[in-house]
């Protein structure tokens, strides 16, 4: 008989606890965090609304409401009176690694704990995007992987391999930027000439993680045209200047 009663409560325990696996994660993610009286920048319409209440699910804003919202049972509730909310800000052009304050007395990245400052430092300043517009993506790439996992405070960083003229790779800060490689020849900082294979080439700068191509310097028409061509069919963005040298602004922009 005692066995029994042992039998039927295992089996009465087993299913509480299945339940309560099955129902705690909804219990807790049901859950939000009520930011209260708080003042929101309207970067559309150009004006602040106050004393909103903002409602924060999962690390996302899932709604805005008037100051009466008061939340649902078991919500956590910040007061924020006095405080100002806005929409994040991205920095279009950073440099953030070595490649950009190279010169003959310093010939290193700075410390990784340097950069997780400057990029924390970013973040507290209300920049939540920057994109990086040359660099060694050996360092940075590193870095964007850790800011999209939450493993370090940081920006989301968006990140472009160079292609350029092969004269402009005896640039000092390419050299730095490649360094263990030959600037150049690395998938991030590309040499393109007349022959090279354009379509294997960008799949090398998307197999690296970069999110565009940077076009540089001594860069023919027709180069560009190629490189716009085939990096649209790669799902690849384009950035660069206005001026490369060998092609005029007029004959590049589409």
């Amino acid at each position: 008989m005692k066995d029994s009663n042992l039998l039927f409560n295992l089996k009465v325990m087993k299913r509480i606890i299945l339940l309560v696996s099955i129902l705690l994660p909804q219990l807790i993610w049901g859950q939000s965090t009520i930011l209260k009286n708080v003042n929101i920048v309207d970067v559309i319409n150009e004006r602040v609304n106050y004393n909103q209440t903002i409602e924060v699910k999962s690390g996302r804003i899932i709604h805005i409401h008037d100051e009466s919202y008061i939340g649902k049972e078991g919500d956590s509730v910040v007061d924020l009176s006095g405080k100002y909310v806005m929409p994040g800000l991205i920095d279009s052009h950073t440099h953030i690694e070595h490649s950009a304050y190279w010169n003959k007395e310093l010939k290193y990245n700075p410390p990784r704990e340097h950069l997780l400052e400057l990029l924390n430092h970013a973040l507290l300043g209300g920049v939540t995007t920057i994109r990086e517009m040359a660099c060694d993506v050996r360092v940075v790439g590193e870095l964007s992987r850790a800011a999209q996992l939450n493993l370090i405070p940081s920006p989301d960083i968006i990140y472009p391999s160079v292609f350029a003229g092969p004269d402009f790779f005896k640039d000092p800060r390419s050299i730095a930027g490649a360094l263990g490689e030959t600037a150049g020849n690395t998938s991030w900082f590309r040499a393109i000439e007349d022959d090279t294979d354009i379509a294997q080439v960008i799949a090398e700068a998307k197999g690296n993680g970069s999110d565009a191509l940077k076009l540089y310097a001594l860069l023919s028409q027709e180069q560009i045209n190629a490189i716009t061509k085939e990096a649209i069919n790669q799902d690849m963005m384009i950035w660069g200047h206005a001026f490369t040298h060998f092609a005029k602004p007029s004959e590049i922009i589409t």
